[in-house]
């Protein structure tokens, strides 16, 4: 059964420096997230970032791990990003890694969906 949780989360994102990275053209940060209402907890994360010579195309990669509570759980999942604004549409991803959750996360799958001012919806189910 699917189930959905709600809640806001707050992300300070810490970028690194163009001239500090290999490849110029590629973004870096790493980013740090609190998440409050029915998924609750922290989590860590990279992201990787390009735009294009066109002013309304880019795209973006991220790998975060969140470790806290969801539905009386406790535990560590995965979570991974990918969003790609062409030509001014945009598109996000932004699933559960499969066979990333520890703990009493074991198994858990699901997708998250962001809203403005930093809502998010969490659909979500573990095995029977």
């Amino acid at each position: 059964m699917q189930n959905t949780a709600v809640g806001r989360f707050e992300i300070d994102m810490k970028f690194k420096d163009a001239a500090d990275t290999e490849i110029p053209q590629i973004g870096q940060a790493s980013f740090d997230k609190v998440f409050s209402g029915e998924l609750i907890g922290n989590s860590q994360g990279q992201f990787l970032s390009v735009m294009t010579s066109r002013e309304d195309s880019a795209s973006y990669v991220a790998i975060e791990v969140f470790t806290g509570e969801l539905n009386g759980r406790r535990g560590s999942f995965v979570f991974l990003q990918l969003g790609i604004m062409n030509r001014g549409q945009q598109q996000l991803t932004y699933k559960i890694v499969p066979d990333s959750g520890t703990d009493q996360f074991i198994g858990i799958t699901g997708d998250l969906t962001l809203g403005e001012d930093h809502h998010y919806e969490l659909h979500y189910q573990f095995p029977d």
